[in-house]
């Protein structure tokens, strides 16, 4: 019985001994003990060994014993157990097909032997459903099947003909319909299989005698079918199923079987009508009708929740939800038990997890609420984490913060019906984790301490030894995003001591800790925070990552990024004054990194953030030497991405930080070196806002002809379709500011800017503004001024005639009558509130 190899052979050696021994007549001692001969039991018990053995020699093992007992030297001959275990052994070698033909010859040779008159065989209802057995499992297709079914309705018939010790029971008719469902078409049934289970059902009740009288028979073998109908996929698989169950009601009333239909059987109809979209209205009205008594079976918990699984598989919330309620609502009204259980809930929770539905989360939140309920109630025998663990799981995905806050509020629910011994198991660490990673999403100070004081209490838990669920490097990685993304005057601090903490951990051989860079990374976004970040902090925990990494930890190895924060850190915390000073030491640290990377000691350098993170504190610094500085940035970038450094090269921002840089100068040898740099350029990589930037430059520049080299900039612009509305404010900004001994050769340069901008269409105040300054800083003759009435007609009609747009117009025009006769208006008083419309005022 051990069904082991090791069993097997321990019963031939006994087996062997008994022989020996018999042959002697007595035993070893000579003490006149009579030896226990073997018999036909011995050998079947041998047989029977091999047979479970799961050794591949089994089968021939069992097959050399039956030719032993068969052979004339044998002492005893097989009896009807012999060949019953040989057929066993080889209706147990799944998808044989000649096995199964093996079994059916040793079937027929008892029944020969039978007819000889060996009175020790006698093929009964076993023997045949062992060969009912062998075809079921056998490789042969839906053949096998149909063989199966054969020998099945020669039971009957043998049955019928008075041979009463091969009466089919349920056993045999429920192999035949597995073998039928086994072998459908790609797990599968055909029209054809679906028929032929039909056609079992119908010889049963109407062709098998007294059979299905006997209890369990006809409801074991629909129930069964009616499985296999449920899940055949056909188009009328509802339609087939209750033809089957209006049958058994109809054999029932008939007296032709004592079986009802049980609640599985309903379940299976309606499961079948449900499955399909066409049926879906009949498996409604049936289930509906069932609920309102209309069937001899009452809905049960069970049934109930076979449709609801059909619901949820579905996704159909809406009617997963009505059966829900109306199930608690049977069970309080009607006295039906159909209360919902445990797997009620946990099927609801789970399709309100999976929904994409507004609603999902809050549905999910007052699914709990009703678990709760249930079981104080006590209709509900036990709490299964389940339902909680995916409710946290939802909460903590929801896009609306009010969700997002439950889940903190469930876990403490959790955990106090944890310590009330109410839930089967405390919250574990990954469900902490998750509550833990939606406070991270709160961006604020509260978040940042209820975070901490959940860590804490992961902690006391554990000493306390009232939960095992330890915080392991996912629940420090939370609590450091939530204090890097709401960082103030203490958050530094407690960064560096949680950061020692994982560190301490790992190094006390704490498995769930691993300290790697992701770790770092989080920490130094807090300590890079403008306002609050600490430059010190992160230079230390910079080093301790080189000094770990040069250890052997490779999971600590410094990337760009961490390079990137470092030097943020470094221009943290910035008084105005202090701006120069930090940009020389961001750009010594720089430089420090590139030496660590020429000469080996790191793997890796900033990427183009990290040095524009440097330019960029040049161009807040507005130093003398800035520019000089940033050449010597950019130059480096050049270099580094020429010796096949990855991410270094100067990109969009690079340069649009250098013009910036050139610009701060307003020095005529800086913008003329930043022409030069300008003119140096990739097309390819100039974009709107590096193009604006050099239009700044010019703007602000004393440059000569800079309105010109501003104009040719827009055309280019305007061709590649890169230009807005900053662009031509800048133009004619520089018109503005143009030198004065060619303003009269400007003004033309203005309107055509100030035109071109209309067309474009977005023009905005500063543009009404800037143009009439334009027409203001030159000498105004009396042809030189009918652009003016264009001018304040187009600012009246886009509603953007602000009060500085005016007051130009009256510095353009200083005389009251000249005004009116130009413009049509006097411009005193108040303006109307049509023309400002669009204005900030």
């Amino acid at each position: 019985k051990s069904k082991t190899i090791q069993g097997a052979a321990k019963a031939e050696a006994l087996l062997e001994r008994m022989m020996e021994r018999s042959e002697h007549n007595q035993d070893s001692n000579d003490n006149g003990f009579v030896a226990a001969k073997p018999d036909v039991v011995s050998y079947n018990s041998l047989m029977n060994a091999w047979s479970q053995s799961g050794e591949e020699d089994g089968v021939s093992k069992a097959e050399d014993l039956v030719a032993f007992l068969e052979s004339d030297d044998a002492p005893i001959n097989p009896d009807s157990v012999t060949y019953n275990i040989m057929m066993n052994t080889y209706a147990n070698q799944v998808g044989e097909y000649g096995y199964a033909q093996k079994a059916e010859d040793i079937l027929l040779l008892m029944t020969a032997l039978q007819k000889d008159g060996k009175n020790s065989i006698h093929p009964g209802t076993l023997s045949f459903n062992i060969v009912l057995k062998a075809w079921k499992n056998s490789g042969g297709g839906v053949e096998s099947a149909k063989r199966a079914e054969d020998i099945l309705r020669l039971m009957i018939k043998l049955y019928m003909d008075g041979h009463y010790d091969v009466k089919p029971d349920k056993i045999s008719f429920q192999t035949v319909v597995h073998a039928y469902m086994k072998h459908g078409e790609n797990g599968t049934l055909t029209e054809d299989i679906a028929n032929r289970l039909e056609g079992i059902i119908q010889v049963l009740l109407d062709e098998s005698g007294d059979l299905s009288l006997v209890r369990g028979i006809v409801s074991g073998t629909v129930n069964k079918t009616l499985e296999g109908i449920r899940n055949s996929g056909l188009p009328d698989a509802g339609d087939r199923a209750k033809r089957i169950l209006d049958s058994m009601i109809k054999a029932r009333d008939a007296g032709k079987t004592m079986d009802a239909p049980d609640a599985m059987a309903f379940a299976s109809v309606m499961n079948a009508y449900l499955s399909n979209p066409t049926t879906l209205h009949k498996g409604r009205l049936m289930m509906e009708d069932m609920m309102q008594g209309e069937y001899p079976v009452l809905p049960t918990t069970y049934s109930l929740n076979n449709i609801l699984h059909i619901f949820c598989k579905q996704e159909d919330v809406g009617s997963a939800s009505d059966l829900f309620k109306k199930m608690t609502q049977l069970a309080s009204e009607k006295g039906y038990n159909t209360m919902p259980d445990i797997a009620t809930f946990n099927m609801m929770a789970n399709l309100y997890f999976q929904s994409k539905n507004k609603d999902s989360a809050a549905m999910a939140f007052s699914l709990l609420g009703q678990l709760e309920e249930s079981f104080d109630a006590k209709t509900l025998k036990e709490l299964d984490p389940f339902v909680y663990n995916v409710v946290v799981h939802k909460l903590a995905q929801s896009e609306n913060p009010i969700f997002r806050e439950k889940s903190f509020d469930v876990l403490m629910r959790m955990v106090e019906r944890s310590d009330a011994r109410q839930l089967k198991k405390d919250p574990e660490t990954y469900v902490y984790n998750m509550v833990l990673s939606s406070i991270t999403k709160r961006y604020s100070a509260e978040g940042a301490q209820k975070a901490l004081d959940l860590l804490q209490l992961m902690q006391t838990r554990v000493q306390e030894r009232q939960s095992r669920a330890l915080p392991d490097i996912l629940s420090y990685s939370h609590v450091l995003a939530s204090l890097s993304r709401a960082m103030n005057k203490d958050s530094a601090k407690r960064i560096v001591e949680i950061v020692d903490t994982i560190q301490k951990e790992e190094e006390n051989g704490k498995n769930a800790m691993q300290i790697d860079n992701i770790v770092f990374e989080t920490a130094l976004q807090g300590l890079s925070d403008p306002k609050y970040g600490d430059k010190k902090l992160s230079h230390e925990l910079l080093q301790r990552m080189l000094k770990l990494a040069k250890s052997g930890h490779t999971r600590v190895e410094p990337r760009s990024l961490c390079l990137n924060l470092v030097l943020k850190a470094q221009c943290s915390d910035l008084d105005a004054s202090e701006e120069r000073i930090v940009a020389f030491d961001v750009h010594r640290y720089l430089m420090d990194l590139v030496k660590l990377y020429d000469n080996g000691s790191i793997k890796v350098l900033p990427s183009q953030v990290g040095f524009n993170t440097v330019l960029n504190s040049w161009a807040g610094a507005r130093h003398w030497k800035a520019y000089r500085k940033a050449e010597d940035i950019y130059s480096t970038m050049e270099r580094l991405s020429a010796s096949g450094a990855k991410n270094v090269s100067p990109d969009q921002f690079t340069n649009a930080l250098m013009l910036r840089i050139y610009a701060n100068s307003g020095k005529k040898k800086t913008a003329k070196r930043a022409i030069k740099f300008f003119n140096k350029l990739n097309d390819k990589d100039l974009d709107t806002f590096t193009y604006n930037c050099m239009l700044i430059l010019l703007s602000r520049s004393g440059i000569d002809g800079k309105v010109e080299k501003a104009r040719s900039i827009l055309k280019v612009m305007e061709n590649k379709r890169l230009v807005n509305i900053a662009s031509y404010n800048t133009v004619l900004n520089a018109c503005v500011y143009s030198d004065d001994s060619k303003k009269q050769n400007i003004l033309p340069l203005a309107l055509q800017t100030y035109n071109e901008l209309i067309a474009f269409g977005s023009p905005n105040e500063t543009s009404f503004e800037l143009v009439v300054r334009a027409c203001n800083s030159v000498s105004v003759q009396d042809e030189d001024v009918s652009h003016l009435k264009k001018i304040f007609h187009d600012a009246c009609e886009k509603g953007m005639l602000n009060k500085k747009v005016a007051n130009e117009l009256k510095r353009c025009l200083p005389n009251k009558k000249k005004r009116e006769e130009i413009i049509g208006y006097s411009l005193d008083g108040d303006i109307q509130k049509s023309w400002q419309r669009n204005t900030e005022q």
